[in-house]
């Protein structure tokens, strides 16, 4: 059975993981760009790519949901250019641009945060 929640649970339990995913960030992007530009050279399993590749996708697949739409736009657009590459395709020449756009979007998320809180 599905238990309804009120909506004001609903909207804390909603800013409760947008924070968490705030606040987690920096450490996820960061051990994303290590990964994947030790997957440039060459240095990284399959499993280490996907676990990569997995972490980018699933800020791109929660950030929309939890009120962080350009946190997840950005995630998406990265997460479709490093797919092929983290599972053992070609590596995607433009993705440190759209790292970049999503680092930008975390902290513009991060600062529109700080000044709700």
């Amino acid at each position: 059975m599905n238990q309804v929640m009120p909506e004001d649970a609903l909207t804390i339990r909603l800013r409760e993981i947008r924070q968490r995913i705030l606040q987690r960030a920096p450490q996820t992007l960061q051990d994303a760009v290590t990964q994947m530009t030790a997957a440039e050279r060459g240095e990284l399993s399959k499993d280490e790519r996907e676990r990569t590749y997995l972490l980018i996708h699933n800020l791109a697949g929660t950030s929309g949901s939890v009120g962080l739409p350009e946190v997840g736009r950005t995630s998406k657009a990265l997460d479709v250019l490093i797919r092929p590459w983290l599972r053992g395709g070609e590596p995607a020449p433009d993705w440190r641009p759209a790292f970049s756009d999503l680092v930008t979007a975390v902290q513009a998320a991060q600062d529109q945060g700080s000044t709700h809180a």
